[in-house]
């Protein structure tokens, strides 16, 4: 049932973020809603299940977003195994540290996402205008990152105690 929960709040998240937001512009510079998705997977959950959810959600955002099939796949992959990696030497539930994971995310997620795009030699425009692009969207993640690490808590909490029948005991 947890799979199906984050299928659903992937398909939410994903809408939100490509016919919502746009329309506002005061969001024009807002960061990817998958990153801290990804950031929770690693986190919080199993291996299994992040692996499982990042796949849909890299297919998914992959498959609406018009570029290079694999591009998003591929960051959210990677942002996982690293994040994974980090968590065997830090303790990433400490309170200090964690408004600090969806900001450093978002950058590590650009990171990655210009990495790509100068392999593959995509155009990407003025270097300076995607550095202010994402200096406003680790802000953005600074100020929200945490907001959606206690929704995302509150949805799951909530989905198992509506499906506590249906998991295994």
């Amino acid at each position: 049932m947890a799979y199906l929960f984050y299928i659903i709040l992937f398909i939410f998240l994903m809408t939100l973020q490509t016919t919502v937001l746009p329309y506002f512009s005061v969001f024009r510079h807002f960061y990817d809603l998958g990153i801290p998705c990804v950031i929770y997977l690693a986190i919080f959950r199993s291996t299994r299940e992040g692996l499982f959810a990042i796949f849909f959600l890299g297919l998914f955002r992959d498959g609406i977003s018009g570029g290079v099939f694999g591009l998003y796949l591929t960051v959210y992959l990677w942002l996982f195994i690293v994040l994974r990696w980090i968590f065997r030497f830090l303790h990433m539930r400490n309170k200090s540290v964690m408004p600090f994971l969806v900001p450093a995310g978002v950058f590590a997620g650009n990171l990655i996402l210009c990495a790509i795009t100068l392999i593959l030699e995509l155009e990407t425009g003025n270097f300076y205008s995607l550095m202010g692009a994402v200096s406003k969207q680790v802000v953005w993640a600074l100020f929200t990152g945490q907001i959606f690490f206690l929704i995302f808590f509150y949805l799951q909490k909530k989905w198992e105690l509506l499906f506590h029948w249906m998991l295994p005991k």
